[in-house]
């Protein structure tokens, strides 16, 4: 079942096939996506607005999964916590590290919707059912303090 309310999503992934499928995936459920290739670019995206939900791939050029969840936690450590990642390559030792360390859902690509709510029902609160105008609104991430920190 879809989550009961529309939801800010970045998903970030330099495959151009999973970026669509994803983005087809999510609208369709009623979610408004935006994407990116790589954690520069989502770097970028995060500096203009807030998002509810980060779907990102885990292996990527210039800035990785890894690396990017990593510049987060020091800027924006309660989005990190709204992560799940997402990759192909469940046989690399240092992927699957990473993926079990952080303590975020991750799922094997390719992957189901269904997979992919039930993950995102593991990182979003549940509905507050007296205030939904207040719940999960994005809030606007307004110049942040990122610069320096991208290798």
């Amino acid at each position: 079942m879809a989550p009961q309310r529309a939801l800010q999503v970045l998903v970030v992934d330099d495959d151009p096939a999973m970026l669509r499928a994803l983005t087809h995936l999510l609208q369709r459920d009623g979610h408004t996506v935006q994407t990116a290739t790589d954690g520069q670019a989502a770097l970028a995206l995060l500096q203009e607005r807030g998002y509810d939900l980060i779907l990102c791939d885990v292996l990527m050029p210039a800035l990785d999964g890894h690396t990017l969840y990593g510049l987060l936690q020091r800027q924006l450590p309660a989005l990190c916590q709204r992560m799940i990642f997402l990759t192909g390559d469940t046989w690399s030792p240092d992927s699957m590290r990473f993926v079990e360390q952080c303590g975020q859902p991750w799922l094997p690509k390719p992957c189901s919707i269904d997979e992919i709510r039930t993950a995102m029902a593991q990182v979003l609160p549940a509905p507050v059912q007296d205030t939904p105008e207040e719940y999960g609104q994005s809030v606007p991430v307004e110049k942040l303090p990122l610069e320096g920190l991208l290798p």
